[in-house]
């Protein structure tokens, strides 16, 4: 994997699980291969979680689904806004629909691991360079996140049951962007989702 691109300050980050141990696990990661991530605040919980990004304003959330009480889709509801980049943090992969709907930059699967939590450290580094992208370089990223989202969500059940299950789901797409080419390009997104919800439906 290709070096991190280093930020020139670190990056406000919240953590909310309702597992003491994940939390302290995915500090330590975090910690251990010197990402730069600031961790402000951990919550253990959805409410917890609520309040912590209205105080701390962070600029990145990991965040668990499968919480008492109230689900991490359920808190995203109550904000009035979502001006973090989220990570999705969950033992089950059935989640991912709602997750690109979140518009979450990740969905990693616990336990988490090493690389690739790098590697969603790293699409969040380059994701705050994207201003100084082309449009083109854009669409052709898009294209490429889709295409092997589709494919690892194709695996199957059998495949990557007790395995981490990963994929990127950012859909990085500009107010900037000619109109026939954004309504081709939602128009192969929606397509591309009706697919996947057939393979998720294959796969339980």
């Amino acid at each position: 994997m290709k070096a991190l691109i280093l930020p020139q300050r670190m990056i406000r980050t919240l953590l909310i699980d309702d597992q003491p141990a994940c939390l302290d696990d995915l500090e330590y990661l975090i910690r251990k291969e010197a990402l730069p991530l600031d961790v402000v605040a951990k919550a253990n919980s959805a409410p917890e979680g609520l309040a912590a990004i209205l105080k701390h304003k962070p600029e990145l959330v990991f965040l668990d689904i499968v919480m008492p009480g109230m689900t991490g889709f359920e808190m995203l509801e109550l904000l009035p806004q979502i001006d973090f980049q989220l990570i999705i943090t969950t033992t089950e992969d059935k989640f991912a629909i709602h997750a690109i709907r979140a518009s979450a930059l990740d969905f990693l699967l616990k336990p988490l691991q090493v690389d690739e939590l790098k590697d969603a450290v790293q699409r969040l580094l380059e994701r705050r360079d994207i201003p100084e992208k082309s449009q083109i370089d854009l669409l052709g990223e898009m294209m490429q996140e889709k295409n092997r989202m589709a494919k690892r969500m194709a695996v199957s059940s059998e495949l990557h049951k007790g395995s981490v299950f990963s994929f990127q789901l950012s859909y990085p797409v500009s107010s900037d962007l000619p109109e026939s080419g954004l309504q081709s390009s939602q128009t192969e997104w929606s397509s591309q989702l009706k697919g996947m919800h057939v393979l998720l439906a294959d796969d339980n």
